[in-house]
């Protein structure tokens, strides 16, 4: 197993949980990264990623943007996994009216033209594991996941280079 990390740039918009959800998730990622001896990071949904502008403005466009957003749910659709090594194992999100209006808010306050279709997900390892692994990983963690998840906060975070050096510059309760 090689878990050379591509390095991320940019900066990023992240949904965050509730504390409940996050502990849940953060163990779950924790126990993973450990066993796989892979990197720690914190539970989140990329909602959008690799923003190139600088980040006083973001930080004040995150104003504008959280204007009348809430808190909300959304629903854990399946376990699944890509080849992209930042989509390697994870829990796709269930598409709802709240995520989607969140997001196309989110693609016209922050000016972002993008091409990328939105997948929403929870990331719970980054590593490049075989598909047998990633099956019994199913398996072992499916029951562990709750099928519901809140999402409480919204934030600004630097992602560039590797996870570990990843930081939170700002986050908004909703």
């Amino acid at each position: 197993m090689n878990n050379t990390f591509p390095v991320a740039k940019g900066i990023s918009i992240w949904l965050k949980f509730g504390k409940n959800y996050e502990l849940i998730l953060q163990n779950l990622i924790d126990e993973l990264a450990l066993k796989f001896k892979s990197s720690v990071f914190t539970p989140h949904i990329t909602l959008f990623k690799g923003l190139e502008k600088n980040e006083l403005e973001i930080v004040s466009l995150l104003n504008t943007f959280c204007i009348d957003v809430y808190s909300f749910k959304v629903e854990i659709k399946k376990l699944t996994w890509e080849k992209n090594f930042y989509k390697s194992f994870f829990a796709e999100i269930e598409i709802n009216n709240s995520l989607l209006s969140i997001y196309q808010r989110g693609l016209e306050i922050f000016q972002i033209n993008s091409n990328e279709i939105f997948l929403p997900h929870v990331s719970l390892i980054y590593a490049n594991l075989e598909e047998e692994v990633k099956e019994k990983i199913k398996e072992e963690i499916s029951e562990k996941l709750p099928r519901e998840l809140s999402i409480d906060k919204i934030a600004v975070v630097k992602t560039q280079g590797l996870p570990i050096d990843w930081r939170e510059i700002i986050s908004v309760i909703l």
